[in-house]
């Protein structure tokens, strides 16, 4: 069965007492058929009656899930590698890189899931202290190859030991096994959205 709403623009729906929705004042240009005009900006929707009763239960929440265990892993691993003068983000864009010297800075964005400003953050430093080298894509001049310089793969080979420490104690931990299957379901999942 479903709960039908009258919505008049602008107003926040509620249920049970608690906004979970703001529509804004254009919202009606989303919500009209097009070619028709609307109605005194009046609108009926339907939502499921289990989602007007429920209420909001944040340990089930599975962003919220992952992003405290993301957080919690990545401290992990930033504390092993400190000495080496890398984070967890550095090292892993000095990994992907190591292993595809020329590598487009789309292609690194793709492989590392990271949007581009992100990415840049990332590399610059690296860049301004010699590790990444950025040269013309010989393809296409337009798009930038990055490999890592003699200093990059030293400092990588450095960060390298500090990581497979971490990942030993991390698989000791969880257990090699349940640690390999956490990598494919989460891989898996970073590739499914």
């Amino acid at each position: 069965m479903a709960v039908e709403l009258d919505l008049c623009l602008p107003r926040v729906l509620r249920y049970p007492g608690k906004p979970i929705l703001r529509i804004r004042e254009d919202a009606h240009a989303s919500l009209v058929a097009p070619g028709q005009k609307p109605d005194n900006e009046k609108y009926k929707f339907s939502l499921p009656e289990e989602t007007m009763q429920s209420e909001l239960n944040i340990a089930s929440c599975n962003c919220l899930a992952l992003r405290k265990a993301t957080r919690a892993i990545s401290a992990f691993y930033d504390r092993y590698l400190a000495p080496s003068g890398l984070s967890s983000v550095q090292f892993s864009v000095l990994s992907v890189i190591h292993e595809r010297p020329g590598i487009g800075m789309q292609q690194l964005s793709d492989e590392l899931v990271m949007d581009r400003t992100s990415l840049v953050r990332a590399i610059q430093p690296l860049t301004r202290e010699g590790y990444i080298e950025q040269a013309p894509d010989p393809d296409n001049s337009r798009k930038r190859a990055l490999s890592l310089s003699a200093d990059g793969r030293k400092k990588f080979k450095k960060a390298e030991t500090y990581w497979q420490q971490a990942q030993a104690e991390f698989e000791q931990q969880v257990g090699a096994s349940s640690a390999s299957a956490l990598r494919g379901e989460l891989s898996t999942l970073a590739h499914s959205f």
